[in-house]
C-alpha cells in the first residue's frame, strides 16, 4: 500500500550532516503519512530521496536518431566479439518481495533523479548488449536494433534518458545497463545496509525542498499506497 503527496520538488541539502537531515524531516514527513493513512508514526523508518519533476514532451526525432547512430555501434562492438556477459553484482533484490517493494517506491517517488545523465546513450554499452544476446542467442543485430527503438516513448523527461518516460523507464528491465539495473542512490543504498531493510515496519519516503516535505509515499511492506496533496 502506498500513499503520496505533491509538491514542488528538489534535492534536499542541509547545512548539517544527513542524520541532522532526517531529524529535521521527520516530524513533517511522519505528519504527510498520518494523513496518507499510517496509523502509528514510531514504528515507521525515514528515507529522504532526491527527486526530478522535469518537464514531459515529444521525444525529438534528433534524438532518437542520436540513439539509434550510438546503439549500432554499440551492436555491432558487441556482436565482433560475442561472448556471455553477467551483471556487476548481484540483484540484491531477487527472493525479497518485501525489498522489491519498497525500491520501487523508493524510484517512483523520486522520479527518475539519476536518469538525468542517460542522453541518448542510456548507459547501454556492448557489455549489456552481450548479456541480452545471452539470453535470446537468435538475436540478430536488426532485431535488437528494433526491439530497443521499439521501447522508445513517444514523449519523454526533457533532457533526461531516452527511455525516460512520464511514468518511469520505458525499458524492460532485462534490457536495461548494468549501470541502471545495479545503482542505487546514497539514501537507497544506505538503506539497503541498515537493519530497517530487514525489517517488516512501515516507512516513509519523502522528497525534499527548502525544508519542506513536497512529495512523499507511505508504505507499509505489505503494499504502497499513493495520497496526493
Amino acid at each position: 500500500m502506498v500513499r503520496n503527496g505533491e509538491g514542488v520538488n528538489r534535492e534536499f541539502r542541509s547545512k548539517g550532516d544527513g542524520r541532522s537531515a532526517a531529524a529535521l524531516i521527520r516530524p513533517m514527513a511522519l505528519d504527510a503519512a498520518l494523513r496518507g493513512g499510517l496509523e502509528k508514526s514510531d514504528d515507521a523508518s525515514l528515507l529522504i530521496v532526491p527527486g526530478t519533476d522535469a518537464m514531459v514532451g515529444n521525444l525529438p526525432e534528433k534524438r532518437r536518431a542520436k540513439f539509434r547512430d550510438y546503439l549500432l555501434e554499440t551492436i555491432a562492438e558487441a556482436f565482433s566479439r560475442r561472448r556471455a556477459s553477467k551483471a556487476s553484482r548481484p540483484d540484491r533484490t531477487k527472493g525479497n518481495a518485501g525489498i522489491a517493494e519498497m525500491l520501487a517506491a523508493a524510484c517512483a517517488t523520486c522520479r527518475g533523479h539519476c536518469c538525468r545523465t542517460g542522453g541518448e546513450h542510456a548507459y547501454l554499452d556492448a557489455k549489456t548488449i552481450r548479456r541480452v544476446l545471452a539470453g535470446t542467442p537468435s538475436s540478430t543485430p536488426s532485431s535488437l536494433l528494433e526491439t530497443y527503438l521499439a521501447a522508445l516513448p513517444a514523449k519523454s523527461v526533457r533532457g533526461s534518458c531516452v527511455f525516460h518516460g512520464s511514468a518511469g523507464c520505458t525499458l524492460p528491465r532485462r534490457l536495461r545497463s548494468h549501470v541502471c539495473n545495479d545503482f542505487f542512490c546514497g539514501p537507497v543504498d544506505r538503506w539497503l545496509a541498515s537493519p530497517a531493510a530487514s525489517e517488516a515496519k512501515p516507512a516513509v519516503i519523502v522528497v525534499v525542498d527548502g525544508g519542506r516535505v513536497t512529495r512523499s509515499t507511505y508504505v507499509d511492506r505489505r503494499g504502497p499506497t499513493n495520497s496526493d496533496r
